[in-house]
């Protein structure tokens, strides 16, 4: 199979299942630029995609040449409009023969959010909207695109990857009480990552044994100082301000419950992470990355915007103390599911189903749900067994 990948920069999210993909297949990546200068200054590299041929900033004989093949190779495209490339790649002149998106739902809060969905309907009505297949992130990109017009055949939920290799197993002790429960934030601080709404949630559950620490900076860090501050939360709640990718990990292998409380989020690569590193997660129902925390025992969804319905749910994990070792044991066995090779594999089991009529395939954290559930009660059985005896 020939693959060509046209991205704005060469994607630390998405390289895992490209790498894995390009062990058996033909697989060139064409990117705008190599990495973005916030990653950059974050300690981010240009990931490892194995055997697959980069090329950045592509001449224009570079990109006809890699379109005269559009009969026989199949271009993946990061959306439809969001990227340079992709556009050039969807001209009239250019437009390949075979091709599909990935893809996250667009945020549809506000007037402007109204007026994107009748751009992106118009769009997807259009000829060079009619991809074969649309990769969209998590239930939220699924329902996202139907409403949009994308009929449900062509429709194929996804997920971001995570690289293990980029995750510090060696967790930073950071000197809290044994029984004080660690919650802890990553990302930017803006109005749409809703941080203001964890922060009000922590304090409906100020009488709990908890500890705050929010990683990240952004146009929201005084405001929400300045929160802190009013809700008498400054010895509680860490800022830590920008810090390195690898000791974003460490922190995060330290915490006992990532929160990421956003108003809108395309996906939220960190509750992979999170997951990937045993840690629990709470998420909004406005995070594409929701769609994996399908089990109890992986954490909790809450309704997006709602003080309410996060204290709550922030007071039931903190009420059930530390995480333990089995817990995080477990999930981290788990996310073997949302790796490069599971991932890799259901991408290519989809484009056999759509271009050889193969069955359509499940995407692997909803097939893995089931077994995985059962394995962990019996595996809770057991332990309760071992202190009963």
């Amino acid at each position: 199979m020939k693959l060509c990948f046209w991205w704005s920069i060469v994607s630390q999210h998405q390289s895992a299942y490209v790498r894995e993909l390009a062990r058996s297949n033909d697989v060139v990546v064409v990117a705008e630029r190599h990495i973005s200068e916030d990653r950059e200054q974050l300690g981010w590299g240009v990931p490892d995609l194995g055997n697959a041929r980069i090329i950045v900033d592509p001449t224009d004989s570079q990109m006809r040449e890699l379109l005269r093949e559009s009969d026989e190779r199949i271009h993946v495209l990061q959306g439809w409009r969001g990227c340079r490339l992709c556009r050039r790649v969807l001209s009239r002149r250019n437009r390949p023969a075979r091709f599909g998106v990935v893809v996250e739902a667009c945020d549809e809060r506000g007037t402007r959010g109204f007026i994107r969905t009748l751009y992106y309907r118009a769009l997807l009505a259009s000829r060079n909207g009619k991809a074969d297949f649309v990769f969209s992130m998590g239930s939220m990109g699924e329902g996202y695109y139907r409403k949009c017009g994308i009929q449900s055949d062509s429709l194929f939920p996804f997920c971001y990857t995570v690289d293990r290799s980029g995750l510090t197993a060696k967790p930073a002790v950071h000197g809290h009480t044994e029984s004080t429960v660690r919650v802890l934030y990553i990302g930017q601080l803006c109005k749409r990552k809703g941080v203001d709404l964890l922060l009000r949630g922590l304090h409906a559950n100020y009488d709990q044994g908890w500890q705050g620490e929010v990683i990240g900076d952004g146009p929201q860090m005084e405001e929400l100082r300045r929160l802190c501050t009013s809700l008498k939360m400054e010895g509680r709640v860490h800022f830590r301000g920008t810090m390195a990718h690898i000791s974003a990990m460490e922190r995060l292998s330290a915490s006992d419950l990532l929160v990421l409380p956003s108003r809108h989020d395309g996906w939220g690569a960190v509750v992979n992470e999170a997951l990937m590193l045993g840690v629990p997660v709470i998420c909004t129902d406005r995070c594409g990355a929701w769609d994996l925390i399908r089990a109890p025992w992986l954490g909790s969804v809450v309704r997006a915007g709602s003080v309410s319905s996060l204290a709550d749910a922030l007071g039931l994990w903190i009420g059930r103390g530390k995480k333990t070792r089995m817990q995080s044991e477990y999930m981290k066995d788990w996310s073997a599911c949302i790796e490069g090779p599971a991932i890799a594999s259901y991408f290519a089991s989809v484009l056999e189903h759509v271009y050889h009529d193969a069955p359509r395939p499940v995407a692997p954290w909803r097939t893995e749900l089931a077994a995985s559930m059962r394995a962990h009660d019996a595996r809770a059985k057991d332990q309760h067994c071992q202190v009963d005896c």
